[in-house]
Order: structure tokens, then C-alpha cells, then sequence
């Protein structure tokens, strides 16, 4: 649908829009307040999802901006609008006016909109409208899951492009493809540590700490058990990472897929008394039967007194790269 321009608040203007600023992790709602007193339950409850990594943290946070407060919610980078028929205030009415139609036939017709960098470059934006509070958060409530899968993977958007700003080094993963039948895109400048004869490979950034090994073996059966992940994990850490350990408490694993391989994805927390640190971490294992081989990835962070989803989410999306010479498609991102 072709948006129409306005002489408001709200007008787009036809120059080089500025890049969205503020936290990506921020949802800015913008509501009449007696629209977001009826609907702020129901939004946290869909939008505020937690994740935990030693401690709870939340992947999303809702925040209210009242409509004088326009000018400063249109240059966040995630937006959601909130407009009633019965009730249209400041807000509905902006909404009404940006799509050309009254709220009445908004509501019937397309409740659910989005757009994409309406007044900032990297912003998304959802309008929603409703007759009344009720209808809304029935909306919300309907349509929570696609809002929260929307605004993450356009967080993940932007980590990718902070993570990647100098561009990934191809030169080294092409190395790494021909000298060991696998690959890896790091950004520039990580640091690689190679212990060829014992089929380890190590990439680490620091501030904050954020390291990612590769580790694999050879292996006839068809098949393996956790057990012997959990315990060559163990192994590993603890001769590479001067005796890192599992904390088995905070610590659990499942069975996922990693480029349509079976795998198992242990997530927890490890723990160093020799250095007195500590982190989340994540470990995929997989078979990669084409090569005969048993791959251990791991994933982990030593960030003290800081938020751990940010760097954890960077060893995701790195993890996103990793291929053998059989490997086609992204692996999931974002698993926080």
C-alpha cells in the first residue's frame, strides 16, 4: 500500500531519513493514555518475554510515550501505534490520516499494519487499531507472537550489522574450509587460535569476553549420546579454558537441528574458581556423517555486571556461518 505524506507531527520527510536511535530492545508504544491503561497488561505480557542467562533478563522492554511525545518516539527504532474507533484521541487520528482512511474502515478492513523505516532508517513500525480497548487487546493478544518475531528479527538486523560493521573475514574462513572441511565468518578483528594436531580451533574478542571454539573428531556410528557431549565438553574446557567447569545446576540440554542435522544443544552456565569468573554458554553437538565426524560448537561470554544477551546473541549470529561443504541454509539465530 502506498502511505500518503503528511503536514503533521507525523510527516516523512523526502530527504535522507536519520538512522532510528535508542535501544533496538525498546518498544516504543504510542497511545492516548486511556488507551494504554486499558491495553499495558496485555502488551508487556506479549511483547516482555524473558530469557535467562544466569539471571532473568528480558528480551524486550514496553514503554509508553504519550502523545506530546511524538517527536521523540518517531526516531525509535521499534514502534507500535494504538488507535481506537470509539476513542481515537491524538493518536488515532494520526493514524487515520497517515493511511488515508477513517478508523472505522482501519479497524474492518486492516487492524494490523506495518511499515518499514517510516521516519528513520532500520524503524519498524505496527499499527493497531481496534473499536474500543477490548477489541484491542484482543488484537494484541492475537497478533503478540508475529509482533515479538517481528521486532526481534529486526534487532537481530542491527546486531548483526554492529557485529559485521568492518565486514566478516573470508579470507581466514576459506583458509579454515580448505585446511579443515569447515568454515566460519568472525568479524574483523577476532583473534584465532589454532591447536591443529587436536582438532581445535578457538576465535575470542574481548570487552566484554566472547569466545567460540570449534572442536571435532572422527566418528563411524550413526548416532551419539549426550552423555558423551556433556563430558567432552567438559574435557575441553577445562584443559583449553585452564579449568572451566559446568555449572550442572544451571545447566540443561534438548534435542534440536543444526543445518538439518540432529543435534543436541546444551545451554547453561559454566564457572572458573581458578580465575573467580563466570558465564552463560551454549554448545550445539552434531554428527556431520558425509565426513565421518562429531562437531562440538561452543558459544560462550565472561561480561561481569552487564546485561549477557547482547554478546550472547553476537556468538548466535556468528554461529549462523559456520559450514561444512554439505551445509545449506542460515542456522536458526537469535536462540536466546
Amino acid at each position: 500500500m502506498k502511505w500518503k505524506l503528511l503536514v503533521i507531527p507525523l510527516v516523512i520527510l523526502a530527504c535522507v531519513k536519520p538512522r532510528a536511535g535508542g535501544d533496538y530492545r525498546e518498544i516504543a508504544v504510542l497511545a492516548d493514555e486511556h488507551t494504554w491503561t486499558a491495553v499495558e497488561s496485555t502488551l508487556v505480557g506479549a511483547l516482555e518475554r524473558h530469557v535467562t542467562l544466569l539471571e532473568e533478563e528480558s528480551f524486550f522492554w514496553v514503554h509508553w510515550y504519550a502523545p506530546d511525545q511524538l517527536e521523540e518516539a518517531r526516531r525509535r527504532p521499534a514502534l507500535l501505534l494504538l488507535g481506537e474507533v470509539e476513542k481515537p484521541g491524538i493518536i488515532g487520528s494520526a493514524i487515520a490520516s497517515i493511511v488515508g482512511d477513517s478508523l472505522g474502515i482501519c479497524a474492518a478492513k486492516k487492524p494490523f499494519m506495518k511499515l518499514e523505516d517510516p521516519w528513520a532508517r532500520g524503524q519498524l513500525a505496527f499499527m493497531l487499531v481496534g473499536h474500543n480497548t477490548e477489541n484491542l487487546n484482543y488484537l494484541i493478544a492475537g497478533t503478540g507472537s508475529r509482533l515479538f518475531d517481528e521486532y526481534k528479527a529486526n534487532y537481530l538486523r542491527y546486531v548483526r550489522e554492529r557485529l559485521y560493521f568492518r565486514g566478516p573475514n573470508i579470507k581466514q574462513a576459506e583458509r579454515l574450509r580448505k585446511k579443515y572441511g569447515w568454515s566460519i565468518e568472525t568479524p574483523r578483528p577476532w583473534q584465532m587460535i589454532e591447536v591443529e594436531e587436536e582438532n581445535w580451533v578457538h576465535f575470542v574478542k574481548s570487552q566484554p569476553d566472547r569466545h567460540i571454539f570449534v572442536f571435532w573428531q572422527s566418528w563411524e556410528d550413526s548416532s551419539f549420546r549426550a552423555e558423551h557431549c556433556l563430558r567432552l565438553r567438559r574435557e575441553l574446557v577445562w584443559k583449553y579454558y585452564d579449568e572451566d567447569e559446568i555449572d550442572d545446576e544451571r545447566t540443561y540440554f534438548s534435542w534440536t537441528e543444526f543445518h538439518g542435522r540432529k543435534a543436541l544443544e546444551i545451554k547453561g552456565a559454566w564457572i572458573n574458581w581458578k580465575h573467580t569468573g563466570g558465564g552463560p554458554f551454549r554448545t550445539i553437538c552434531f554428527l556431520a556423517e558425509e565426513q565421518k565426524r562429531l562437531y562440538i560448537m561452543d558459544l560462550q561470554t565472561f561480561a561481569p555486571d552487564r546485561p549477557k544477551l547482547y554478546p550472547m546473541t553476537q556468538l548466535d549470529l556468528i554461529a549462523e556461518t559456520f559450514r561444512t561443504g554439505a551445509d545449506e541454509g542460515p542456522f536458526a539465530s537469535g536462540q536466546w
